[in-house]
């Protein structure tokens, strides 16, 4: 039966159980929600850019967490405002201490953190994996979970190892430079075998003496007294 059907502006027919009847008309971006067996629903949008999603018990809910940017075609998480890349996490909008990204493979389990925290930023994991930044689809810096760092190796065998290969002539796979050509100018390697390793260490220098003329220079120290032991100069005296 009709049910003495008054005719609403806007509003959208639906069935009961003995009858039509007529829902209340929605605001503009208004959307229809179904409520079961009972009377449909108009569920009003939130900001701008918010994101709808099934909620608790599957209803429809939308939540300022989670934001689409359509000029800038940026998603914000977090954030009603995203500021760069089509990726913004952050902790403006969630009630969280440490917004990031969680990558886990459940297998071995795996897991990967991308974390801002208020006074540093953190990449890494929490479990007892090693750590790789892959170049041109190859390792080119290896973290170990015993925390030697490779270059060029994925087993280094050392705090810090770098590897190279050039077969029967000589390579340099590290350099230390003073970017500047002033005279006296060194660049030092400091060697430390004590607990205050500020003060108390011996090194090995590079000074330019001058229209980049380059001695080697070896330094040792007594006390906090740090002095030049030994100097080649470049013309190898």
């Amino acid at each position: 039966t009709a049910a003495n059907l008054v005719a609403v502006n806007g509003g959208i027919a639906y069935s009961t159980a003995t009858a039509f009847a007529l829902s209340a008309a929605g605001t503009v971006g208004a959307v229809l929600v179904s409520g079961g067996a009972g009377a449909p629903t108009w569920y009003s949008a939130g900001l701008a850019g918010e994101l709808f999603h099934a909620g608790t018990g599957g209803t429809l809910d939308n939540d300022p967490a989670l934001f689409w940017d359509d000029v800038n075609n940026r998603l914000g998480v977090g954030t009603n405002f995203p500021s760069a890349g089509m990726l913004h996490l952050s902790d403006s909008v969630l009630d969280q201490t440490k917004p990031g990204l969680r990558i886990t493979d459940t297998t071995a389990p795996v897991t990967l953190l991308v974390t801002a925290r208020d006074t540093d930023s953190y990449i890494g994991n929490t479990t007892n994996h090693d750590l790789l930044l892959v170049a041109n689809a190859l390792d080119r810096l290896h973290i170990t979970a015993a925390g030697n760092v490779g270059i060029n190796s994925a087993t280094p065998n050392t705090r810090l190892e770098v590897v190279d290969t050039s077969a029967g002539f000589a390579t340099s796979p590290l350099t230390i430079t003073n970017f500047s050509s002033t005279a006296d100018t060194e660049v030092r390697m400091r060697f430390a075998s004590s607990a205050t390793p500020a003060t108390r260490y011996a090194a090995i220098s590079a000074l330019n003496t001058g229209a980049d003329n380059i001695a080697l220079l070896f330094y040792t120290s007594t006390g906090a007294a740090f002095t030049e032991k030994m100097r080649i100069t470049d013309s190898g005296i």
